[in-house]
């Protein structure tokens, strides 16, 4: 009852979810009127669908927020470890040495100049029985067997001397080694050579090296999953509503449901706009997880499938852009391995990558030419370019330049890392060369079908 009058009809919906009830919706008619009819039982089940859809996706963002915290706690913790670790190779008296699995010199302190004679950069990237050649390091000798042990996953306690020659005279050192076992496999070696007087110190410090490594690269790995499950649970979550949201935008821009207002259709037309942002975000989530989890189809493509369609699409864009496109591309091609729809992806966030960075006025140049058992694929631009400590970093997801106000629309950070991963999933690589001011050259190597 309300104001002395009893309700003449009632009108209850539930909210479902996947087949559970989160809620109900009910309309009450009071006073003297007709009974709901069916239309409006289907028009309130259809609002109490849509409610449920709003509900959920309230719910997921809140999960996602608190993941975020999360995932921030967690990285500075990982950035505070990173740090320690680097103190200690910088300042410890003893020579340090890491080594990735493939035997390749990772880190190199000063006390290792110091012991070996040879500086970090001369060192840096070679294999470590490279060194063993050299009359000077024969101390590496001795190292050679104990990393063969180390490799079946067993430590090398400083239990026997070996001695080394420097400058003509005998120098005994310890060498003890562990590896770094992540999940059972082999991440690396770390090494640490000491004089017989520090002895005892060596295997404690040793051991918490170690343990301090295989922390951090444990946590790192968590880190890439949880974010690939996160990227995943959002895409896949978004696809109903974004659905909906598209599909009622597009309606209303056509006049499907009336005609609107000169106002109401611009605003209708940048929701469209949106959406197929949105919707392009949620397909590269979903790519992404699609080359983690089970690699890409693979078939022979031929050179018009992989630059000809594409480059066509973004003339018009360059034009607006005030930019010149140039395609470099010889007449006749073996087909590359790969599939076209993922193939396009990467020369579309190529051009779109140089099309954003690039001024007005500027120029663009796709390249396609056979080399050997590759097709090399080449973009390039006379853009803003990109700083060389940064170089390495473009193709990290999430990863976007510092200082980049200047381009023409924003992004997400996933546009270079999917071309890293479409290319590798299919066998090849991609590299940049890039000069601040000058424009930037990206090339993707491909094998031949």
């Amino acid at each position: 009852y309300e104001k002395d009058q009893p309700f003449r009809a009632v009108l209850a919906v539930p909210m479902m979810w996947r087949g559970q009830v989160t809620g109900v919706i009910d309309i009450l008619r009071f006073g003297e009127g007709n009974l709901f009819d069916e239309d409006e039982l289907e028009l309130l089940s259809l609002f109490a669908n849509h409610a449920a859809i709003a509900v959920e996706n309230a719910r997921l963002y809140e999960l996602a927020q608190m993941e975020l915290a999360g995932r921030k706690r967690f990285e500075q913790q990982s950035e505070e470890r990173r740090l320690f670790l680097e103190w200690v190779f910088e300042y410890a008296p003893d020579a340090m040495v890491t080594l990735d699995s493939a035997n390749h010199v990772l880190e190199w302190n000063q006390g290792a100049e110091t012991l070996f004679g040879y500086s970090r950069e001369e060192v840096l990237g070679r294999d470590i029985d490279e060194l063993v050649t050299e009359p000077e390091t024969s101390v590496f000798r001795e190292a050679r067997s104990f990393t063969q042990k180390v490799r079946s996953g067993k430590s090398i306690s400083p239990t026997e001397t070996v001695r080394y020659h420097k400058d003509g005279r005998p120098l005994d050192v310890i060498l003890a080694a562990s590896p770094i076992l992540v999940k059972g496999e082999l991440a690396g070696i770390v090494a640490i050579y000491t004089n017989i007087t520090e002895r005892k110190q060596v295997e404690g410090k040793l051991r918490r090296q170690a343990e301090a490594l295989e922390t951090a690269v444990e946590q790192l790995r968590e880190l890439d999953h949880v974010k690939s499950e996160v990227m995943q649970n959002v895409s896949h979550e978004l696809r109903t509503p974004l659905s909906l949201i598209w599909g009622y935008a597009g309606m209303l821009v056509s006049g499907e449901l009336g005609d609107l207002k000169p106002e109401q259709q611009s605003a209708v037309e940048s929701i469209v706009r949106q959406a197929e942002t949105l919707n392009a975000l949620v397909e590269d989530f979903t790519l992404l997880g699609v080359t983690e989890q089970r690699g890409l189809p693979r078939e022979p493509v031929a050179r018009e499938e992989l630059v000809v369609a594409a480059v066509d699409d973004f003339r018009l864009i360059a034009e607006e852009a005030d930019l010149i496109m140039r395609t470099e591309v010889a007449p006749i091609l073996p087909p590359v391995s790969g599939a076209p729809v993922y193939l396009r992806r990467v020369l579309e966030n190529l051009l779109d990558n140089a099309i954003k960075f690039t001024p007005a006025g500027g120029e663009v140049v796709v390249r396609l030419w056979l080399e050997g058992q590759q097709i090399m694929l080449q973009v390039s631009d006379t853009g803003i370019g990109i700083e060389a400590e940064a170089q390495a970093r473009v193709f990290e997801r999430f990863y976007q330049v510092v200082g980049t106000r200047r381009r023409r629309r924003g992004g997400t950070g996933l546009g270079l890392a999917l071309v890293k991963e479409i290319t590798e999933s299919y066998g090849g690589t991609v590299g940049v060369e890039s000069a601040e001011g000058q424009g930037s050259t990206f090339t993707v190597a491909l094998p031949v079908a």
